[in-house]
Order: C-alpha cells, then structure tokens, then sequence
C-alpha cells in the first residue's frame, strides 16, 4: 500500500505558501491566484509569479519555515501505516519549507516531492523537477507521476490524502481520496468517491478499520 500524502493545509494546519505571501508578498499575489483558480494562468505560472513578489532575507524566511504549524496527528497515523505501508509527501509546495517544519516538529522523515526552493540575495525563487507537460491540473508537481514511480508494482493500492486542487488529478486514478477543502468539492462535482476529514486521527481511525491493513500486520508479526 502506497500513502500519498499532500503538505499544505494537509499535514499543515493551512496552506504554507498562503501564508508566506501574506507576510512577505503585497497583494498582487492574490490577483495571481485568483487567475489560477479561474483557469486564466497554470499552476506554475501562478506560484513563479507570486514567489517572486517575496521580499525577505533568508533569516527571516528560515524562521518563517519553522514557525509553520502543522497537525500533531500525523504522528500517530504516521508510526500505525507505516508498519503495513509506505508512505511520501508529494506537494506542489516548497520542499526546503517542508522539509524545515516537519524537522522543528520532529516530525518523522519522510520521501519529499515538491517544488525546489532556491534562495537569491532579495527572497527565493522556485524550480519544478518534478514537472510533467502532460499533467491534466498544469501542477508543478505532477502527484500522478510521483505515485506511479512509487509504486513498488502496478496493482499497489494508491491512497491519497489531500484537500486542494493540485490533487484533483491523482483523486481520479487513486483507489481510496481521503479529501477535505477544495478536494471534497472537486470529487462531488466529478463524482469521485471520497472519504472526507479533518485531522489524521479521522483517517487513522478510518485505516485501522481496513482488512487489508490487518492481514499485514497479522503477517508482520507471525
């Protein structure tokens, strides 16, 4: 079983990118993204126009990252999946913003798929690695490709968690949408099956309810 698990608003308590524009950006970014939510722009043009609108020095950027509150759930879900599955976070955020939270929260390492941060002397700008041409939401991170070079053979069962629109693809081919936010509205309106939460103790309990989850376990410890 493969967990692919969204950062923004999803293991963080809301959306990290937001909020840095908040606090480091003037308005223009709104505008930015309301073009992307209206389908004016794609998602890289949207977050390259944004994030270079960031004025702020890598001190203050750095104490931004770890100021990021995150969901103290994930912990407990985390240490129960992963004894039956793996498990990456895949992100059409920041990778060094992530990945400087989760470790101020001594939060558990995990694989991180996401844009790449890169700092220059008057704020940061991003690269997309991760990108596909191909991919149906424009993302700058392609979730469907991450999930598919994770998965350790075709049939593995894809679980996805997330709340926003860079996850509306993925939520189309995943066997299991655990959704909130801007995803639950996506899979009502194109009728994919969903189960809706609010922290990872929702979806820890919903897991520990699986069969599945069960026979590997039993298996583990035989």
């Amino acid at each position: 079983m493969l967990f692919i698990v969204d950062f923004d608003g999803t293991i963080s308590r809301s959306d990290t990118i937001d909020a840095l524009l908040e606090k480091f950006a003037d308005n223009r970014w709104q505008q930015y993204e309301q073009d992307w939510l209206t389908g004016k722009i794609d998602a890289v043009e949207c977050m390259s126009r944004q994030l270079a609108l960031v004025k702020a020095d890598n001190i203050a950027l750095e104490s931004f990252f770890r100021s990021i509150e995150l969901d103290s759930s994930f912990r407990n879900f985390h240490a129960f999946a992963k004894q039956f599955a793996h498990m990456v976070i895949a992100s059409d955020g920041l990778d060094h913003a992530i990945k400087v939270s989760m470790q101020h929260s001594s939060f558990p390492e995990l694989p991180v798929f996401a844009n790449h941060l890169q700092f220059d002397p008057q704020g940061i700008q991003m690269t997309f690695p991760n990108r596909q041409p191909n991919c149906a939401g424009g993302n700058g991170n392609c979730k469907c490709a991450v999930a598919k070079a994770q998965q350790a053979f075709p049939t593995e069962k894809v679980v996805l968690i997330g709340d926003g629109k860079s996850d509306a693809c993925l939520a189309g081919k995943a066997d299991v949408v655990f959704a909130k936010g801007k995803l639950v509205t996506h899979c009502a309106n194109n009728h994919i099956p969903f189960i809706p939460f609010s922290t990872f103790d929702d979806v820890l309990a919903t897991i520990k309810t699986w069969p599945e989850c069960h026979v590997h376990l039993s298996h583990q410890t035989a």
